[in-house]
């Protein structure tokens, strides 16, 4: 993977199905009786996270920890997924191609600075 730009979606799920937990922020749409995923971002850290979730009646957005196999199943489009006690779909099949970062230590982003 580059340390920024675009990675094979394949190289990046086989990457997740190896890690037990991934820190995630995924951004979800309701469509009933299901959520659907519009956006995620996911994070390949070991340092706690805090847990938080702002849910509304179309849409929900998380930051949790999942195991990185669910979340390489929501990549690869798998059948519906449990995220936080929703029922997760994808629609469609996923791009073959996603963005992607390498961060350094102790770099600000997303608000928070890396370990």
């Amino acid at each position: 993977m580059a340390n920024n730009g675009q990675t094979d979606t394949a190289a990046l799920v086989a990457m997740l199905s190896e890690h037990a937990a991934v820190n995630v922020r995924p951004a979800l749409i309701a469509d009933a009786p299901q959520w659907r995923l519009h956006h995620g971002q996911v994070t390949l850290d070991d340092a706690p996270l805090k847990e938080r979730a702002w849910r509304y009646s179309t849409a929900s957005f998380l930051e949790l920890r999942l195991p990185g196999p669910t979340v390489a199943a929501l990549l690869r489009g798998d059948d519906e997924q449990d995220v936080d006690g929703l029922h997760v779909v994808v629609p469609g099949p996923s791009a073959s191609s996603a963005s992607a970062c390498r961060l350094r230590g102790q770099e600000e982003w997303g608000r928070v600075t890396t370990p």
